[in-house]
């Protein structure tokens, strides 16, 4: 289900009694979770955020943490509110290129949503989502690369006037991650001119610091031909 109708489909649902939904973001390396309050006629809200680490790249241990992160959530909640509508976020790897989400992780989601007694009602990619928030927030389809970051690679996804138009997995060679970007934007040849805004997601703070030192170190305007 896309992002927009799926905010729609929330927005609009008809009920008498307060109701709130839990998004998780499937990360590689944590699991983000919030409770949405989906009030009538007003925007989404957080009502509360929690996040777990996951030590180990299984998705049994991915599991343990989303059990964690509904633990920390369902403790904030009021009375007996148990939290089993949820909306899931997933990043670019989990995903194929048509944008659905790979055969082999759909079966460890059923399995997840399965053992924690969620009902799994939608999910979106993060890229997706990320655009469609530039989208409202600025009131125009948005020109940008995203990079998303995990511990071994980079998912390099470019948006033009909102449209999807190339992706890209980068496996990091630690002696020249920014070369491996270069080559990597220098293969959508079908595109004259590059979006010039970069937007860098992931878990780690230390490692995104660090990549953005490196890209605005980098000469791009005499390698790449960017928009400006």
């Amino acid at each position: 289900m896309k992002l927009p109708q799926l905010v729609n489909q929330l927005l609009h649902k008809k009920s008498d009694k307060k109701e709130v939904f839990l998004s998780l973001i499937l990360d590689v390396a944590a699991i983000h979770g919030a409770v949405w309050d989906f009030e009538e006629k007003k925007n989404p809200k957080v009502e509360f955020s929690a996040r777990e680490p996951v030590k180990i790249d299984t998705w049994e241990e991915r599991i343990q943490a989303c059990d964690q992160v509904l633990m920390k959530l369902e403790e904030q909640l009021p009375g007996e509110v148990k939290l089993t509508n949820v909306v899931l976020g997933l990043p670019s790897v989990y995903l194929t290129k048509e944008g659905d989400i790979d055969t082999h992780i759909r079966s460890e989601i059923k399995k997840l949503t399965k053992e924690l007694e969620l009902n799994p009602i939608g999910f979106v990619s993060l890229p997706q989502a990320l655009v469609h928030k530039f989208k409202v927030d600025e009131g125009v389809p948005p020109s940008l690369i995203l990079l998303g970051l995990s511990a071994t690679a980079m998912s390099l996804d470019l948006y033009k006037v909102g449209a999807l138009m190339g992706q890209k997995s980068i496996e990091f060679s630690q002696k020249d991650i920014v070369g491996d970007l270069e080559d990597a934007l220098k293969s959508f040849t079908e595109l004259e001119v590059l979006p010039s805004r970069i937007l860098l997601y992931g878990d780690n703070q230390e490692q995104l610091d660090s990549i953005r030192q490196k890209l605005l170190k980098h000469p791009w305007p005499t390698r790449v031909n960017f928009l400006h």
